[in-house]
């Protein structure tokens, strides 16, 4: 024979099933949510998961064509397990098969299992062999399935680690959570100290990990982009206090860190162990006696020479003393505000903007975040560009645009004080107005309740009460 294949049937080349363009597992308890995966909702996803890694082998209607090359229904339907999943010979209520559905999430009942085996689509991950996946800014995966998934995809899919002639992908191999190892999902390669049965992969919790990943440990990361909350708007003030520039301390821990990891820490490795100081569960005391609110400490700052960094502190308004520096940079929450670019804010009931701290804070967060007036490709709420104080103007706190008649420097910005004001404020001058004429109050510290006595009582101005 000049030919070592297979022989083929004459005429009739064996049709090709497509492959999906994305991973996906199959689950069979819980939902895609619950196991950190996205659930198939578009009916051709749906068909192509399907007939790539369960209607390939099955011919469920007994008509000699596997079920993959017929055009068999997917339905939309409610009340049943969310998403992706085809229907098993024998389900209760179905008689009809091949047979296959979608249920929207809003209108799902129940979970995953034998008879309706899920189809989720695995995060996008990657494997490293260094540091962890959240030093590298990457979530870890700590579910047992998703990590099965990423795994068997990219890792045991290619192995045969216990040489019996089966791709380890196709095995129900261990997973078990263990702890004092890295972090996250990780496989054992053969040869490694301590584990002589293969293939085998483990979990271990964050808060009980230890080291790091490695090439006998390589660790598979979500790599998806975290959805955090979008950060209030805030500002950094080195002088004075928060509410000194009419805006609000921040007292709470979590809040604190957050605006700190957004706009100071991202960009800062104090302990120099090439890991952004943001992605390290740096501590944040309660301290007195210094400035009030949230602030990080700069290395080098009098007092703070014996603590490691990268280290920040909060200081409860009743227990500061100082104002904020360039060693002690208070973070503050913005208060809310409007553009108006007719009248006053006095007009719009509304109450003007007269610190230049607040002023600047306020244009960088909702006017020059966004704009590039002097062309130099940097965005104008990175400079520093001038605010005066200036009188026969509209009055408050407003930017200048482009064109503005009698000014030719940008970007640029005015403060005009109410009793030497001139004039409205206008799409030349948009003067930019706090929505609330009351005192800034403090983020993250709920008013106390004052008890209310379980007595009647009265009070008297003379005599005694006997």
């Amino acid at each position: 024979l000049t030919d070592s294949g297979e022989p083929e049937s004459a005429g009739v080349a064996a049709p090709a099933i497509p492959e999906p363009d994305f991973a996906y597992h199959i689950v069979t308890d819980g939902t895609c949510v619950s196991h950190g995966m996205t659930d198939i909702l578009d009916v051709d996803e749906c068909r192509l998961a399907m007939n790539h890694g369960y209607y390939n082998t099955r011919d469920q209607d007994d008509d000699g064509v596997i079920d993959a090359f017929q055009d068999y229904p997917i339905p939309v339907v409610d009340n049943l397990p969310p998403g992706c999943w085809p229907v098993e010979v024998g389900t209760p209520g179905f008689d009809t098969y091949p047979f296959a559905c979608i249920t929207p999430l809003e209108t799902a009942v129940g979970d995953c299992s034998d008879n309706f085996p899920c189809f989720c689509k695995l995060p996008e991950y990657k494997i490293i062999t260094a540091s962890t996946c959240e030093a590298m800014g990457y979530k870890d995966i700590l579910d047992v399935e998703a990590c099965r998934g990423v795994m068997n995809d990219g890792y045991y899919n290619t192995r045969d680690q216990d040489s019996d002639g089966v791709i380890d992908a196709f095995q129900d191999y261990p997973i078990p959570v263990v702890d004092g190892l890295p972090p996250g999902c990780w496989p054992v390669e053969p040869g490694t100290p301590g584990f002589d049965t293969f293939p085998f992969a483990c979990i271990t919790p964050l808060e009980t990990a230890d080291g790091d990943c490695s090439d006998n440990f390589p660790c598979f990361c979500n790599v998806e982009p975290i959805e955090e909350p979008p950060v209030p708007p805030y500002a950094i003030v080195r002088n004075g206090t928060c509410v000194s520039h009419g805006m609000i301390d921040i007292l709470e821990v979590d809040a604190c860190r957050t605006v700190m990891n957004d706009g100071y820490y991202n960009t800062r490795d104090q302990d120099g162990n090439g890991i952004l100081d943001s992605y390290q569960d740096y501590p944040i005391p309660i301290v007195d006696n210094l400035p009030p609110g949230c602030w990080p400490v700069e290395p080098g700052t009098p007092g703070f020479e014996t603590v490691d960094f990268p280290f920040a502190c909060i200081t409860p308004l009743e227990t500061a003393v100082g104002d904020c520096s360039d060693n002690f940079p208070c973070f503050c929450y913005l208060p809310e505000y409007e553009i108006v670019t007719s009248g006053t804010c006095a007009t719009a009931n509304y109450t003007d903007i007269l610190d230049v701290d607040l002023c600047r804070a306020v244009m960088d967060d909702g006017y020059y975040s966004t704009r590039d007036q002097d062309n130099d490709g940097v965005l104008d709420s990175e400079q520093d560009y001038p605010i005066p104080v200036v009188p026969g103007l509209p009055p408050g706190c407003w930017p200048v645009e482009v064109g503005t008649p009698g000014f030719d420097t940008y970007p640029f910005a005015c403060i005009t004080p109410l009793e030497d004001a001139v004039g409205d404020c206008s799409d030349n001058f948009p003067c930019f107005c706090l929505t609330d004429s009351g005192e800034p109050e403090s983020a993250g510290v709920a008013a106390p309740a004052i008890p209310e006595p379980d007595f009647a009582y009265h009070i008297v101005t003379d005599g005694t009460c006997v």
